[in-house]
């Protein structure tokens, strides 16, 4: 079988594909991307050290982790579709750089991803990279940030409408959990933009390259951050409801804020119970956890 895994032309591309009887998943949203020059920019553009690990979420065909391989020293990819685990050790299993994990990335915990003493050695810092389906986007955008928070920096393609939404600010009707906790713990570098036309199946819109990089918080500890994002996905459930509304669901599940009001808890931070959770700042709602969570009087 001709080796069409990397070319500019479409119908080698999916020549490739029929070799193995595959056909991309439309249920998993797979896009892929054959230009290896795009590839290679893309790679480029994340600016990663070279004695970095990466891991990244979706495999797909090989042709972003063969990139990777070429210029880090471990690349664990990880793959949820079955069909292209064929593929995929035909083109890795000899190759010493490579690690694959076939399953779903929302399981994995950091001892799934964990190295050997030995390959430790070689690593100096991880990368979570992937080009990621609009559907699942925002679940795995929050796992890896909020479980796997020692990475150097997540590079991730998406679509171009989700870059909008999770850089709109308060206020806006698509402001929720996610552009708090981006606001909060990152950066965000916006990359290089691919046309539709740069992948197979051709999605409907284009995709963009984004870089969030994590920034020093010393105001709540990492690992209260999986429950910080439960505390808004608690006020957000019911979004246009008002916050005296919202007050009465979180005090069940934060009992610390039994010991104030909704009026007082809100005016700590200069708010007043009409106002809406989509209204209000990453930097307020940070406030308003830690009182909920008794790491900050409500007289501060």
């Amino acid at each position: 079988m001709s080796d069409h895994r990397y070319s500019n032309d479409r119908k080698d591309f999916a020549n490739y594909l029929s070799g193995y009887r595959l056909r991309p998943n439309h249920n998993l949203g797979q896009n892929f991307i054959y230009d290896k020059g795009l590839l290679q920019a893309m790679v480029a553009e994340m600016r990663l050290p070279p004695k970095c690990e990466i891991w990244e979420i979706g495999a797909g065909t090989g042709n972003l982790t063969a990139v990777l391989a070429e210029q880090f020293p471990r690349v664990t990819a990880i793959e949820i579709d079955p069909a292209l685990a064929r593929p995929l050790q035909d083109r890795f299993t000899s190759n010493p750089k490579v690690r694959l994990i076939f399953g779903d990335a929302l399981k994995l915990t950091a001892a799934d991803l964990a190295n050997s003493e030995e390959e430790n050695s070689i690593i100096d810092n991880i990368a979570v990279v992937g080009n990621l389906p609009y559907y699942i986007s925002t679940k795995l955008i929050e796992h890896f940030l909020l479980h796997f928070h020692t990475a150097l920096q997540y590079s991730f393609l998406v679509q171009q409408e989700f870059v909008d939404r999770i850089l709109t600010p308060a206020g806006s009707k698509n402001y929720g959990p996610l552009n708090i906790l981006l606001d909060n713990f990152t950066t965000i570098r916006k990359g290089m933009t691919l046309a539709a036309t740069d992948f197979m199946p051709q999605p409907s819109v284009s995709s963009t390259l984004i870089h969030i990089i994590p920034q020093p918080n010393s105001q709540i500890d990492k690992s209260t951050w999986p429950d910080y994002r439960n505390f808004l996905h608690l006020a957000f459930a019911q979004r246009r409801k008002t916050m005296h509304n919202t007050y009465a669901r979180l005090q069940r599940e934060y009992p610390l804020l039994n010991n104030t009001n909704d009026l007082e808890w809100l005016a700590g931070v200069g708010l007043k119970l009409q106002i809406r959770p989509e209204a209000i700042t990453p930097e307020n709602w940070l406030t308003l956890y830690k009182t909920a969570i008794g790491i900050e009087s409500m007289a501060e």
